[in-house]
């Protein structure tokens, strides 16, 4: 059994007083409003330092502006290019999410549940939301003393994996399905034709329901359990 050691209330690296405007920067320095300059260009904000050197997106963690609060999440270990993400819920463990339309987004609050999901934790490297980096991020160690709280995250985090599982399970079932459909369908024999339909239903409904099945919600419930300690 594994058990989770929770360490909230560690300082940040940073100091950001409500709704002040920043920029947090990869390398873990926060720039002020006043510090950097700030310009729009093409219905988008660029940065700068104040000697007029670019700050990239993907030099950026985290920034509040006119806008919002955003994170940035850069691919390939850092290397590729940066994505906006929009603030879903605050805490210890920071929710984001992508969005293509993002203004749109912040105007109407859109659902959350189809988005694609990161996280971060006290102001650290944004990830995506998977059972494997929550898991690590909660830091589990062999300690059996655990409080109601945290025996509920226990169980989110259970459900979680499990989830995780029967996705990869519905989504190997659909591929092999559709391909095995798929040879049946273009041989001479009727017959076979006939049961390639049906295989490859299978294998399209396989495909369905992997897509609705996920670890995220109940990540996030384990989450909101985490944040309200």
């Amino acid at each position: 059994m594994f058990c989770v050691s929770f360490c909230i209330g560690q300082e940040t690296p940073a100091e950001i007083k409500s709704g002040e405007y920043f920029l947090y920067l990869q390398n873990e320095t926060l720039l002020k409003e006043g510090n950097y300059e700030e310009k729009e260009k093409f219905s988008k904000f660029v940065y700068s330092h104040l000697n007029g050197d670019k700050i990239k997106l993907k030099d950026i963690r985290f920034f509040r502006n006119v806008d919002g609060y955003f994170g940035v999440y850069t691919k390939n270990n850092g290397n590729g290019k940066g994505v906006r993400l929009i603030r879903e819920r605050e805490g210890a463990f920071e929710l984001f999410y992508k969005s293509r339309n993002w203004k749109n987004d912040l105007e109407s609050r859109s659902a959350f549940a189809n988005k694609k999901s990161y996280y971060s934790k006290n102001y650290g490297e944004i990830k995506k939301l998977k059972y494997k980096n929550v898991l690590e991020d909660m830091q589990f160690d062999g300690n059996d003393k655990m409080g109601p709280k945290q025996k509920v995250i226990l169980e989110h985090l259970a459900k979680a994996k499990k989830q995780k599982r029967f996705k990869g399970i519905a989504l190997g079932v659909g591929i092999a399905g559709c391909i095995a459909g798929y040879w049946m369908i273009i041989t001479d024999d009727s017959q076979q034709n006939i049961r390639g339909l049906l295989v490859g239903g299978v294998g399209l409904a396989g495909l369905t329901v992997s897509r609705f099945l996920g670890s995220q919600i109940e990540l996030k419930r384990a989450i909101g359990e985490y944040n309200s300690l």
